[in-house]
């Protein structure tokens, strides 16, 4: 099951040999690539959740995934950062899951196939992408192969209890998994004879995840806090789905995991064949049984999980090895399906090389971003504003912070948009945004951080690519709808409501403020009150016009509160049922 003799040969030295120089190119692949940082913002929960852990909060999110958070506490006082932790723990898991996957194999093909087949497999792009990041999937699938392994050997004597135990660490590392899981243990239970056997390790098993339940409940102070986060969890989680989980074929995660189109429809195609190999090679349960699991797990990923992200995917991927070994054992000698197997393999690792040397030499955007700006905030002491899908990383980088004993003298706040946010700045700050086109231009500095490359896009899971932080950029508050572009055109503009209120940073001593309007057509004019105080009245029919508010209205070094004050809005009709009091198109700073 576990040998150092993967490859079939006579020579037990050669063998044994060759295979660490195979396990030491893996783990050169894995461990001196480890990723930049966070790529992606559940391995800052995961990781920030070491520092400081907070379910409600989702650090990490539920539900908790225990296992892999105990790991993680064991291993968090050797690295530097937790994640790094993480990313450690991810790596060893993906260089270790050879042995499974070449035992598995070796059940339907020779020795030197199934080993060559595993460690393609492990090339696959999404496979070998995510292999040093600090999420949870590569670690359960390997626990999960382990068990399989199991199974397909026979679970004669204590590996019955192994493979339960193997199977109870899976799930408690990555929950989610459960459908796949137990089918598979129901699969191997089957096979036990007699059924008491099976005893010893459900026992253990479940004695396993009664204490990680106790543990994050005692961890999170209470049952009630627990299972709370658990019901807002699933109710987000839902919506998402509904809402944003678009995609057909081509763009679900595995595809692109495996580099596109065409390989994936070639693995899929030789993991069938393999699948008709494995029945008639082992048995046709055991083939059905395999066929029956994955497809589980693909119905789980396309309609539970998040269809377009390559992360999920990992496990299908690294299940097929098995099967491509099966198909390439029955159309070839040996000697010639371990070469093609190879070059299959080699295929797909000059297709990943450059994306995953671009995630070891870079930062995720929204990382970078976030970095930059808690710098410039220790320097000059402004508050940041962030969006809520970029809180994780401020958070994961306050938490780092106070372990260092630097806690921080700013202060910061969550963006407007935040359902979440409680009070805004009152005096000069920055903006970190993953959503540059929902504001206006800064009314200071700004940057703006490079997106990924073409290679590295559509393994990510598209988010936090397109990031500006800039100091002073108008916060639009309440009362707007997202920002539109006339076609043909590079200006924007935003409909806004009754009161629709904007927060201006401070302006520079002596400047007033630009506004750049037209008022829905209709006979209520339009007032613009600064911080209570009426500044300009334009009448309701006015076209559109730069109206200037004088510098005397402002405060020097204070925010203020500019709203559109309109006694009463206007639906368009014709289907547009928003009732609008005006079209702003920018807000800038006046001449002196």
């Amino acid at each position: 099951m576990w040998t150092w003799r993967l490859w079939g040969s006579g020579r037990s030295g050669v063998d044994a040999a060759l295979t660490i120089a195979a396990l030491a190119a893996v783990a050169l692949s894995r461990f001196a690539l480890l990723p930049r940082g966070p790529w992606e913002w559940d391995e800052t929960l995961f990781a920030r959740g070491l520092l400081a852990f907070d379910l409600p909060s989702h650090f990490p999110h539920p539900p908790g995934f225990p296992l892999w958070m105990a790991l993680g506490w064991l291993v968090r006082p050797l690295v530097a950062t937790p994640l790094r932790g993480l990313q450690l723990l991810s790596a060893a898991a993906s260089c270790l899951t050879v042995f499974p996957l070449a035992a598995l194999g070796r059940r339907a093909a020779p020795p030197a196939v199934a080993a060559t087949a595993a460690l393609a497999v492990l090339a696959v792009p999404g496979v070998w992408l995510h292999a040093g990041r600090g999420f949870s999937d590569t670690p359960s699938a390997f626990f999960a192969l382990w068990a399989a392994a199991l199974a397909v050997w026979g679970l004669e004597g204590r590996r019955a209890t192994a493979f339960t135990l193997l199977l109870a660490a899976a799930f408690l590392i990555r929950p989610i998994l459960l459908p796949p899981l137990g089918l598979l243990w129901l699969a191997g239970a089957a096979t036990v004879r007699p059924r008491r056997r099976l005893w010893p390790g459900v026992g253990w098993g479940a004695l396993a995840v009664v204490a990680a339940i106790a543990g994050l409940v005692a961890v999170q102070g209470s049952w009630a806090q627990f299972a709370s986060a658990f019901v807002a969890h699933a109710e987000t989680h839902a919506v998402n789905l509904v809402e944003h989980n678009p995609g057909g074929v081509l763009d679900l995660g595995i595809v692109k995991g495996f580099g596109g189109p065409w390989l994936a429809a070639g693995a899929a195609a030789l993991a069938l064949l393999g699948a008709a190999v494995w029945a008639r090679r082992v048995s046709r349960g055991s083939a059905a049984a395999w066929l029956v699991i994955l497809a589980v797990t693909v119905a789980q990923f396309v309609w539970l999980q998040n269809r377009r992200f390559p992360r999920y995917a990992v496990p299908l991927q690294e299940a097929a090895a098995p099967l491509l070994a099966a198909a390439a054992a029955a159309a070839a000698p040996p000697l010639v399906a371990a070469g093609g197997l190879a070059v299959l393999g080699a295929a797909w690792a000059v297709d990943a090389a450059p994306a995953v040397l671009e995630q070891h030499r870079t930062e995720l955007p929204g990382w970078a971003a976030v970095q930059a700006a808690v710098r410039d905030a220790k320097a000059t002491g402004e508050a940041l504003v962030v969006e809520p899908g970029l809180y994780p990383f401020l958070s994961y980088r306050e938490e780092l912070d106070r372990a260092a004993g630097h806690p921080w003298s700013f202060r910061w706040y969550l963006a407007p948009s935040s359902p979440d946010a409680k009070a805004l700045p009152d005096g000069p700050f920055a903006l970190v945004t993953d959503y540059p086109f929902h504001y206006f231009p800064a009314l200071g500095p700004g940057e703006r951080f490079p997106t990924v490359s073409d290679r590295l896009r559509p393994l990510t899971q598209g988010r936090f690519l397109n990031v500006l932080a800039a100091r002073n950029v108008p916060l639009p508050v309440r009362g707007w709808w997202l920002p539109e572009r006339p076609p043909g055109t590079r200006e924007k503009f935003m409909w806004g409501g009754r009161d629709a209120e904007f927060l201006i940073p401070p302006l520079p001593p002596g400047a007033g403020l630009a506004v750049d309007l037209a008022p829905y057509p209709g006979p209520a004019p339009l007032e613009l009150l600064l911080d209570g105080r009426l500044a300009l009245t334009v009448p309701g029919t006015a076209v559109r016009a730069t109206c200037v508010v004088p510098s005397h209205f402002f405060t020097p070094g204070r925010t203020s509160r500019l709203v559109f004050g309109r006694a009463k809005a206007y639906v368009p009709g014709a289907g547009d049922t928003r009732a609008l009091a005006v079209q702003l198109w920018g807000l800038r700073l006046a001449p002196r």
